[in-house]
């Protein structure tokens, strides 16, 4: 999440004048990084000043949609057979393509998921940075050899669950409210002293946002888990020739 060099801007300076006859320009680029909006700052505005109409990225592994910004509608792709995380189809575990219309100065995403997911919606910003937050408060209580307590990262109450393998998960806690810490030793007993791992096999955490859409994340501390990773991966095979 750095900042563009000088000579980065000034390559982009110069092609999007050469685009500038055109009816519509949409810039693509790699990492979203406009997360670093002190880097990002004048390149937006040079962004302003020829019209673009959106920005897409990838990188992260999940979808999101930032909205419009000054006209401008910033966009993160999500996975199509990579990496994604452990949770449900909104808040990152998705394979999808998309496909974008574009009509004079109209300009439509269609996010269309892949054999075996459904969801059709680009996840918002708001949303997604909550699911980051609530992604480092678990992995924090798997690795961390020093907390004894953990709280509520994110804005609106949470649900806390306990893996119990078979994929069976039981109630922990129910609406923990934003920064209400839960002790850890509240846990079946959990110690993390000397970086051992909680003696729960995994912990989920779900939340619904405003409109009551429900998101949640997990991860799964014992021998089931394929790797000490939070996130998966699918192996995507297409049908017939591409």
């Amino acid at each position: 999440m750095d900042k563009i060099l000088d000579d980065q801007y000034n390559w982009l300076q110069k092609d999007l004048q050469s685009a500038s006859g055109s009816k519509g320009i949409i810039v693509l680029i790699h990492q979203p990084m406009w997360y670093n909006w002190t880097g990002w700052k004048k390149v937006h505005n040079l962004l302003r000043r020829y019209s673009v109409m959106a920005v897409i990225a990838g990188h992260y592994h999940y979808n999101q949609d930032e909205g419009y910004l000054d006209g401008i509608r910033y966009v993160i792709m999500g996975s199509t057979g990579g990496m994604t995380k452990n949770g449900s189809e909104n808040a990152g575990n998705l394979h999808h393509v998309t496909l974008l219309t574009l009509n004079n100065k109209d300009m439509d995403f269609k996010l269309i998921p892949l054999k075996g997911f459904t969801n059709t919606k680009f996840t918002s910003r708001e949303n997604m940075d909550r699911i980051q937050a609530v992604n480092t408060m678990i992995t924090s209580v798997q690795y961390s050899s020093t907390a004894t307590s953990e709280a509520n990262p994110i804005d609106i109450p949470v649900d806390i669950y306990s893996y119990s393998g078979n994929n069976q998960w039981s109630s922990l806690y129910n609406n923990v409210f934003p920064g209400t810490g839960v002790t850890i030793s509240n846990l079946s007993s959990v110690d993390l002293d000397n970086g051992a791992r909680p003696a729960v096999d995994g912990m989920k955490v779900l939340f619904q946002d405003e409109t009551g859409e429900t998101f949640w994340n997990y991860v799964i501390f014992n021998s089931e888990a394929s790797s000490s990773s939070t996130t998966s991966t699918t192996t995507l095979k297409p049908k017939g020739k591409l």
